[in-house]
């Protein structure tokens, strides 16, 4: 999450993967740390410019993806998936849901 919160504002999801990779915390298989990722963004953590999606919340896969097309950086790609393409650096973390999900202590402590 520290990672995250260092986002530039213009940082696009390849751009911070690529980050991610330098800083050596995740591990090195692009398809898990994606996984992580993507789960971040479904469940509310990482929010995207385009839906809301929240743990709590039902969000139609439908609703999700309709956005793929509006997005520049998934144009031909299959590798890349809503609601993570749709993160930029300047949303930063949902800080409310990590501490839904992890607890306060966790939010205190980064």
């Amino acid at each position: 999450m520290a990672s995250l919160s260092r986002s530039e504002p213009d940082e696009t999801p390849g751009e911070y993967e690529k980050r991610l990779t330098s800083e050596k915390i995740m591990p090195k298989n692009t398809y898990v740390r994606r996984g992580i990722l993507n789960s971040l963004a479904v469940t509310g953590v990482l929010p995207n410019v385009f839906v809301q999606t929240h743990f709590n919340a039902w969000t139609d896969f439908e609703d999700i993806v309709s956005h793929e097309e509006k997005l520049a950086n998934t144009r031909g790609r299959s590798d890349m998936e809503m609601p993570w393409a749709a993160w930029k650096g300047e949303l930063k973390i949902n800080w409310d849901v990590v501490e839904e999900l992890f607890g306060e202590e966790y939010v205190l402590s980064m």
